[in-house]
């Protein structure tokens, strides 16, 4: 370099240099379409998800059309649930596709495609568009006039025309589509233009499960392997002897302390010098995962608002169960509310009468408690006050008429 020092003779390496395998500290990432996109993938997130869908969708969904006085029209309801029961236009994929897409991303976008089938206007499509591909902002937004969504970014809402608008990341550039052909699922009290993820205030700590657990594979390991130190002093660079290229002190260390194991051996060379460092590592990792697993099931589970007693409610024990089942019916709300779009667009457009409405039917779940049930039907008893189909619910069974 010019105007630098003259180097009057060579220098060489000189002090102690320390390599160690101890793992790298742990730092919180940030969360983002990216990183939702790849916890999918974890068992921790891919469970929860498929745990959520057995809960609230444990049988097949079905329509109903009823009439003006609220009785239901038994051939417009048969034809719907056969036009929605067709591969390209299931409801039940569809409805469990959007609560699996609402659990994640906190919306579920549609592509339906109606036609003209001899003056009948049909549902021959139902497309999803993955919500991870309305994560690009389009170029030349006004962001004075609009929100963009928080984790999709192609979602955003207009304040110009107070709409929402959706741009699909297509061929290297996000492309606006036309919201007319699109049937987009998302809960309606949302605070985000894309839906609020169920997912996504979780994600730092399912991230740090998977640095557990690596901790912990780390830990098992030191059993033959122990936390150490290699002291270099004096460390050579790699050099050429004899013709023969000699590894640098420093990556021949590194090299040595990356493979070190209790089936390897290495000859350390006479400027080095092992350190043992004798820490108590416990089960520290294994206890992590424990609380961070246990703060993922109190975050998700409505039980979690309950006290170590499970009593917060009315002092009834019942409580665990009451909250539960409510948040289950909460979901099959939403989503019968959401869909029930579907056979109400089929029947505007096919001129039915304004005063018929359709109604999407999710079975629903009710977890109950049977031992508590039994209780119940035994101080029925016993005050004289239980009805014999009051005895009967309680038991599990159907209720009978009066004849009966």
């Amino acid at each position: 370099v010019s105007g630098g020092p003259v180097m009057k003779s060579a220098t060489k390496q000189t002090g102690y240099t320390f390599v160690s395998n101890v793992l790298q500290p742990y730092s919180v990432p940030g969360a983002d379409a990216e990183k939702i996109y790849e916890l999918t993938e974890n068992v921790y997130v891919s469970g929860l998800v498929r745990q959520m869908l057995n809960l609230v969708l444990p049988g097949s969904v079905s329509i109903s059309v009823y009439d003006d006085k609220d009785d239901v029209v038994e051939t417009v309801s048969r034809h719907l649930n056969q036009m929605f029961s067709t591969a390209s236009c299931s409801l039940n994929a569809c409805v469990r596709t959007a609560l699996s897409d609402l659990l994640v991303w906190g919306l579920s976008p549609f592509n339906w495609v109606w036609s003209d089938n001899d003056g009948e206007i049909v549902c021959t499509e139902l497309n999803h568009l993955h919500p991870f591909t309305f994560r690009v902002v389009p170029s030349g937004l006004d962001y004075a006039r609009t929100i963009t969504g928080r984790l999709l970014k192609g979602v955003y809402y207009s304040l110009d025309d107070r709409s929402l608008h959706y741009a699909q990341y297509q061929d290297g550039i996000a492309q606006e589509l036309d919201a007319r052909n699109l049937f987009v699922v998302r809960d309606p009290a949302a605070a985000n233009p894309d839906g609020d993820s169920l997912i996504l205030p979780i994600a730092p700590v399912v991230d740090f499960l998977n640095y557990c657990w690596n901790a912990l594979g780390q830990q098992m390991y030191r059993v033959g392997a122990p936390i150490m130190f290699i002291t270099i002093a004096d460390p050579m660079p790699a050099r050429t002897v004899n013709g023969s290229l000699i590894e640098g002190d420093v990556e021949y260390a590194q090299r040595l302390i990356s493979q070190w194991g209790k089936d390897t051996g290495f000859a350390l060379r006479d400027n080095m010098t092992v350190n043992k460092i004798d820490v108590d590592e416990k089960s520290l990792a294994i206890v992590s995962i424990g609380k961070a697993g246990e703060t993922i099931r109190d975050y998700i589970s409505p039980v979690g608002m309950l006290g170590k007693d499970g009593s917060l409610i009315a002092g009834s024990s019942d409580a665990n169960l009451r909250l539960i089942n409510n948040s289950i019916h909460g979901w099959s709300a939403m989503l019968s509310e959401a869909f029930r779009a579907l056979p109400n667009y089929y029947l505007s457009a096919n001129g039915f009468p304004a005063s018929w409405h359709a109604e999407v039917n999710i079975p629903s779940t009710t977890i109950e408690d049977t031992e508590a049930n039994l209780e119940k039907a035994k101080l029925l008893w016993e005050t004289k006050r239980g009805s014999v189909n009051e005895f009967r619910e309680l038991l599990g069974m159907e209720g009978v008429s009066e004849e009966e």
